[in-house]
């Protein structure tokens, strides 16, 4: 069955959310200004939440670098 990877951005509160596949309950790991939400049975990765996104890029200018072990 093939995963549908889902982008929506929020550009009044500058928050770029990901998800993978169907929302289901998960618990995030949080580190700075990106959430990674895992499903809390699997510890399958379920989604990311990046907050400030647009304003970080242009301040910095460079890639947001997001680790998933």
């Amino acid at each position: 069955m093939k995963k549908k990877m889902t982008l929506d951005y929020d550009v009044e509160a500058d928050v770029l959310y990901v998800s993978f596949d169907k929302p289901r309950p998960s618990v995030a790991d949080e580190s700075g200004n990106v959430a990674v939400h895992r499903d809390r049975e699997t510890n399958e990765v379920v989604g990311i939440t990046v907050v400030n996104f647009v304003h970080d890029i242009k301040r910095k200018h460079k890639p947001i670098n997001i680790s998933i072990k």
